[in-house]
């Protein structure tokens, strides 16, 4: 990883990489990165998974790298164990996440007979390699409309949060 691409990656995490590596018991900080998504990979994604967009701040980290890895281990006396890791899937990866309930994963709101009965609550995995639960966006309606860099107004089907859900422990 270049110097320059690291400096990019620490400002895109408020400084987490150099906190890490200057960390007194962190050893092994290592960031893998991707060669940049295309804007047609970006649109093959958007197409198929119509009517849901990719928010601009994500396009943007997508037109640096096509997803990211961070992963740094604890220095213990004389042992180094690994022991953190921050990921972001490549483009291909971010795949809608299927609910048993639903067959094709997205949900339905159970207002069928009203004006927005076409609405529907979707996510995408984010997060392919966490072990503790699933982060993704998720998109859903209600959620108000605001106004975007450009000064038009951003739809909900383009305004996603980013959610965790915690693993199930049975």
């Amino acid at each position: 990883l270049s110097n320059a691409m690291l400096k990019i990656f620490d400002a895109l995490s408020n400084d987490a990489i150099s906190f890490l590596q200057t960390h007194p018991v962190v050893s092994e900080v290592g960031v893998q990165d991707r060669p940049c998504a295309t804007q047609a990979q970006v649109e093959v994604w958007e197409v198929r998974n119509k009517p849901f967009k990719l928010p601009d701040d994500y396009k943007a980290f997508l037109a640096i790298s096509d997803g990211v890895t961070v992963r740094w281990s604890l220095r213990l006396k004389t042992e180094s164990k690994p022991f953190g890791m921050m990921h972001i899937n490549p483009l291909e990866k971010v795949n809608l996440l299927h609910c048993p309930e639903h067959e094709n994963g997205i949900h339905p709101l159970p207002d069928a007979g009203s004006a927005t009965a076409d609405r529907k609550v979707a996510a995408f995995d984010l997060d392919a390699e966490c072990v503790q639960g699933r982060v993704a966006f998720l998109y859903r309606p209600g959620r108000r409309q605001e106004v975007n860099a450009a000064g038009t107004l951003e739809p909900w089907e383009r305004r996603p949060e980013v959610w965790f859900q915690a693993a199930r422990r049975d």
